[in-house]
């Protein structure tokens, strides 16, 4: 999971690998640029990203989703442990209150831009 920001035009995506548990993978990128989550910059493009990869696992009828993300708002935000002021984190909040009861969701957080292959394939998508 990785997001990112372009100045011109104004908007924010994401990169996302579904590793599914045969060993298959999704792809996914995509981006948005609703005006109210401009200022949030690649923070919008991570958390829309996180959103995108629960909704296509509880369509592919999923009990888990364990998400790995490089940026600790991911987390915190989901559990409460941060307040969620801005528009994007609030948004977020209330989508991963409402997954929940459909699926069960964790978190890892890893580090950012490591040799990872996950992590580099969730970057090269996002661009």
């Amino acid at each position: 999971m990785d997001g990112s920001y372009k100045k011109q035009p104004k908007k924010y995506s994401y990169g996302l690998l579904l590793i599914l548990p045969d060993g298959k993978q999704i792809k996914g990128f995509g981006s948005d640029n609703e005006k109210d989550a401009l200022d949030s910059h690649n923070i919008a493009g991570i958390l829309l990203g996180v959103m995108v990869a629960i909704d296509k696992a509880i369509e592919l009828k999923f009990e888990n989703i364990h998400i790995h993300h490089d940026y600790e708002g991911v987390t915190k935000w989901a559990n409460g442990e941060w307040r969620a002021i801005s528009f994007v984190a609030q948004q977020y909040r209330e989508f991963i209150d409402e997954k929940q009861e459909q699926i069960n969701i964790s978190f890892e957080r890893v580090r950012g831009c490591s040799n990872n292959n996950i992590s580099i394939s969730c970057s090269n998508e996002r661009k």
